[in-house]
Parts: structure tokens; sequence; C-alpha cells
């Protein structure tokens, strides 16, 4: 929908970390380097392998944090985890006009889906979005999610179903603020490039004139 792509791009724009104040989230997420997850927390997408992740994360750095939007569909084990630990904060819905603000918190936005017998992560919308406000990306090699990216310069795309592989991204980020900064930088651009309404357009009628449609 180019009126929709429009709307995104006119939205999700790129600013310095903010705390949303409304939400009562701590000071501290303005210091802290922020991990953004947005989506259904489900084992299709990726969450008990990003957990797993952050529990060894915190056990070397003290600053890294976690925010998680989405409804829960966790086990209790899992749930227990998220509920406990106050480096993790998770709501199960932000409004969609208010939601940019947490990009605008993140340092980095990831979604680690795996496949499944019927399903794979399609288009990724909120990689998308990530993009379009500046933040660096993670995302696995699964469906549609590498080909809405570009490697190494707005994501690092990974295989799926590894912590190992979702650490080494993550840290890879946390050290090296010159990359962050130029991958933030790139991805901006390349989402106004390749999604602005303009060019979805131009791809729409060169598709329907291929088909035969116009």
């Amino acid at each position: 929908n180019i009126e929709f792509m429009n709307d995104m791009i006119e939205k999700f724009k790129p600013k310095e970390k903010a705390l949303p104040k409304k939400f009562n989230l701590p000071d501290e997420l303005e210091e802290t380097f922020n991990i953004l997850f947005v989506g259904r927390l489900t084992v299709q997408k990726g969450v008990p392998w990003l957990l797993a992740c952050f529990k060894r994360l915190i056990k070397r750095y003290e600053d890294f944090r976690l925010i998680l939007i989405g409804k829960n569909f966790l086990d209790a084990t899992l749930t227990s985890l998220i509920k406990k630990d106050n480096r993790i904060c998770h709501f199960e819905y932000i409004p969609n006009e208010t939601i940019h603000k947490f990009y605008h918190l993140c340092d980095v936005c990831i979604l680690p889906s795996v496949p499944t017998i019927n399903n794979e992560e399609q288009f990724g919308m909120v990689v998308l979005e990530a993009m379009a406000c500046g933040r660096p990306t993670i995302v696995t090699n699964v469906g549609g999610l590498p080909w809405v990216v570009e490697r190494e310069k707005t994501s690092l795309v990974i295989p799926p179903r590894s912590t190992k592989a979702i650490e080494k991204a993550i840290l890879d980020l946390y050290k090296n603020p010159e990359k962050r900064e130029k991958m933030s930088k790139y991805s901006r651009e390349y989402v106004c490039s390749r999604y602005s309404p303009r060019v979805v357009a131009k791809k729409l009628f060169n598709a329907y004139k291929t088909a035969g449609l116009v």
C-alpha cells in the first residue's frame, strides 16, 4: 500500500535516544545499551534464543537492557524469567502512534525468527520501521527477512536457532559504535530510496507491465 509506506517513512524518523516518560520506564535506559524486540513472544519469533542470549550477556556486561513489545505466548519458565529480571522491560501492547518512541530508545532492533513447517517470516515490517528510524538491525536468514535488508550495511544477518550467533551480532554492534552509526545512517537512506511511495509505485507499474496487465 503506497499510502501506508508514505505514512511509515514520515512517522518513523531518526532521533536521539529518548525516554517515553508516559510508560514509567527507568531513567537508566537513556544511558544503557538497549535491545528491542517487537512482535509476538513465541518460539517462531525466536524469543527463547534471544532470552538465552540475554542471560549470557548480563553475566559479563552491566549495561545491557532488553525491551520486549508483544503479547506473550511463552512457557511458564521463560515468562518467569521476563517478569523477575528488572533488566527486561515487557509491554504486551504499545499503540501504533507511540511505538516509534521505542525505536528511538533502542540501540539495536532484533527479529530472530526461526523457520517452521507451515510458515516463515514474510516481510518483517518491524525491521523496516527500525531502519526508517535509523537503527541497526539483526535478523535471521529466514523467509523474506534477508531480502528486506542489506547485509552488513543495514543489518547483520545470522542463522536461526543460534544463541551464539545472536550474542556475536549484538556484541559486534555493542563494541563498534562507529559501525552502528554508519549502519544507522545508511538504514534510513536505504528505506527512503527503496520503499518510498515513488519507488514502490514504479516497481508495481513495471510488475503489472511485465505481466501484460497495463
